[in-house]
């Protein structure tokens, strides 16, 4: 069994499959992720306090308390914390494979 408290973040590499780690994030007013992607993962985001911009490839949108967003790998992506308060986010990155095409037989 694997129980671990989370502060800041559990790196789940060494006991999930395609899990690779949770984060617990905080933005204070005006700080940003810097942009970046992940070409072997997909992540989703839950905005636990706080609200911002969330920016993925050319879209961006207003996120908030209660949001989850879903970025898929290989789009570059930030967080900005457009608010006076603290912005909390938990993240979950999960690897993913790229499954080669098979040939087709018949």
């Amino acid at each position: 069994m694997f129980v671990e408290r989370l502060r800041g973040g559990v790196n789940l590499a060494g006991v999930a499959n395609t899990i690779a780690a949770i984060y617990e994030t905080t933005l204070e007013s005006g700080q940003t992720i810097q942009p970046h992607y992940h070409p072997d993962a997909e992540e989703v985001y839950y905005l636990l306090s706080g609200n911002g911009l969330m920016h993925i490839g050319n879209e961006q949108k207003a996120v908030e308390m209660g949001d989850v967003v879903y970025i898929p790998p290989e789009k570059v992506h930030f967080l900005q914390n457009t608010s006076s308060e603290p912005l909390r986010f938990i993240t979950l990155t999960v690897r993913v494979y790229k499954v080669e095409a098979m040939p087709y037989i018949l």
